[in-house]
C-alpha cells in the first residue's frame, strides 16, 4: 500500500466533510443541505432548491423519452425506389451486439414476381447508428436468385421512419441501386379490395373492352401489403373478339393515413399473346364514394390500362357504430358499461378483437370475434375512474381493415 502524506489525509477529511451533504433521508433535505451554504433559510436556498428540482423533471423526462426509444426491432412496410421501384414487408430484430437479424418478402418491377429475404440473414448497425451488410434473397421456392448490399441508412430518432440505400444484383443482371423507406406496420388500413362484374375496362393499341370481371384481392400467403388482380372477359383485340383472362400480383407501398391514394407495383399477365405480360404499375385509390378503384398500366407485348371501380366486396370490411362514447360522470370507485357494435358489411369471415386504452377503460365483452358477411357483435366498454378528473381513451378494434373509436368519462 502506498503511504499518505499528512498532507493527503488532510485533504481526504475535508472532503468527507464536503460529502456530507450528499447523505440525506430525501429531496427536500438534500435541497436544504445544498442551498445551507449559500443563504441559510433565505430566498437564495429556495431559488436553488427550485432549480435543481427542475433538472432533475428535465433529466427524469430525457430519461423516460429515452427508454421509449428503444429499437428499430419489429414490423415494417417498405417502399423502394431508385433503379428499381417496389415494396414488401420487412421484419427486423433487436439489435445484440450491433447486429439484428432481419427477414421478410419483397417485389419489385426488375423482379417480377415475390422475392423473400432468406434464412439466417442479419445487417450491422453502428455506435452512429448506421446500417449496413448483405443480405441473401430468395424466391418463394428458397432458390438464390440475388442479394441486396445494404451501403448506408438508418432510423429516425423515434424509431418510426426506416431509411436504407443500397444495391439489389439478381443473379444475370448488373446491380441497381435502390432506396427503401418504411413506416412500422399499420395495426388498420383501408380495405382496398374488391370486384367489378362485367363493368371493368382494359384500353392500349387495338384493344379495347368495357365489359372485363375484375377482382383485387389480398395474396393467401403472402398478405399485407401484397395483393393480387384476377378476372377477365371478353376483349376486342385488333378487330377480333377474344376471350382474354388477366392475372397480376403485385405490393402497395406506404402512403399517409389521409392520402386516399396508395401506389403499387408488381406484374401483370394476359392470356392473349398480342397483349403479352410485362410490368404492372399504378395505384388503388378510396375516392369520396368509399369504393375502392384499380388503376394501372400493364407493359406487356403492347402497354394496356386496366381499370376497375371495386364495388362489390371480396374481404371482409369492418363497421363499428356509434363513432365514439360518453361515459358522462361516474363516482370513483364505481363503474359504468357501454357497448359498440361491430358489424362485417364485407365477404368472408370478420376475425379480430378489441382493445382499449387510457386510463379508466377496459374491454369485458364480446372480443374477440368472428362475423361471417351481414353478422354484428356487441362490444362491451367498461369505464371505472380511478380518481377524479377527465378521462380519454381510445378502443381499437382489428379485422376487415381495422379502426378505432374514442371513448371518454368523467370521474368525481
Amino acid at each position: 500500500m502506498v503511504a499518505q502524506t499528512d498532507r493527503e489525509i488532510n485533504q481526504g477529511k475535508a472532503c468527507l466533510t464536503r460529502m456530507e451533504g450528499l447523505c440525506y433521508r430525501s429531496f427536500d433535505e438534500w435541497c436544504e443541505g445544498f442551498s445551507r451554504p449559500v443563504a441559510k433559510g433565505g430566498i437564495m436556498g429556495r431559488m436553488v432548491k427550485w432549480a435543481l428540482g427542475l433538472v432533475i423533471i428535465l433529466c427524469l423526462g430525457a430519461f423516460q423519452a429515452a427508454a421509449q426509444e428503444t429499437s428499430l426491432g419489429g414490423d415494417w412496410w417498405v417502399g423502394l425506389a431508385g433503379g428499381d421501384r417496389g415494396g414488401g414487408a420487412l421484419t427486423l430484430g433487436v439489435p445484440a451486439a450491433g447486429v439484428f437479424e432481419v427477414s421478410g418478402n419483397l417485389l419489385t418491377l426488375g423482379s417480377g414476381e415475390p422475392f423473400k429475404i432468406a434464412d439466417g440473414q442479419a445487417l450491422r448497425m453502428d455506435f452512429k447508428g448506421k446500417i449496413t451488410g448483405n443480405l441473401l434473397l430468395q424466391d418463394l421456392l428458397d432458390n438464390d436468385i440475388g442479394e441486396l448490399e445494404v451501403t448506408g441508412g438508418g432510423t429516425d430518432k423515434r424509431f418510426t421512419k426506416l431509411r436504407v440505400n443500397g444495391n439489389v444484383t439478381l443473379y444475370g443482371s448488373p446491380p441497381v441501386s435502390v432506396r427503401i423507406r418504411g413506416e412500422r406496420m399499420p395495426e388498420s388500413a383501408p380495405v382496398l379490395t374488391g370486384r367489378t362484374i362485367m363493368e371493368g375496362r382494359v384500353s392500349g393499341p387495338g384493344i379495347r373492352s368495357r365489359t372485363l370481371d375484375l377482382s383485387v384481392a389480398e395474396e393467401d400467403e403472402l398478405e399485407f401489403p401484397f395483393f393480387v388482380i384476377t378476372g377477365g372477359g371478353s376483349v376486342l383485340v385488333d378487330g377480333m373478339d377474344q376471350d382474354v383472362t388477366l392475372m397480376g400480383i403485385f405490393v402497395r407501398t406506404p402512403s399517409r393515413a389521409s392520402f386516399p391514394k396508395t401506389n403499387i407495383f408488381g406484374w401483370g399477365e394476359a392470356s392473349d399473346a398480342a397483349m403479352g405480360a410485362g410490368p404492372l404499375v399504378g395505384n388503388l385509390r378510396k375516392p369520396a364514394t368509399d369504393i375502392p378503384e384499380l388503376s394501372c398500366k400493364v407493359r406487356g407485348n403492347r402497354n394496356f390500362r386496366l381499370w376497375a371501380r371495386l364495388d362489390e366486396p371480396v374481404s371482409p370490411i369492418i363497421a363499428v357504430t356509434p363513432d365514439s362514447i360518453d361515459f358522462g360522470t361516474v363516482n370513483v370507485g364505481d363503474s359504468l358499461q357501454r357497448a359498440f357494435t361491430v358489424t362485417n358489411i364485407g365477404a368472408g369471415t370478420l376475425d379480430g378483437d378489441a382493445t382499449a386504452d387510457g386510463d379508466g377503460f377496459s374491454v369485458v365483452g364480446g372480443s374477440p370475434y368472428s362475423l361471417s358477411a351481414g353478422q354484428s357483435a356487441i362490444v362491451t366498454i367498461e369505464f371505472t375512474p380511478p380518481a377524479a378528473g377527465v378521462f380519454n381513451g381510445t378502443v381499437s378494434f382489428t379485422g376487415g381493415g381495422g379502426t378505432t373509436r374514442s371513448v371518454t368519462g368523467t370521474g368525481e
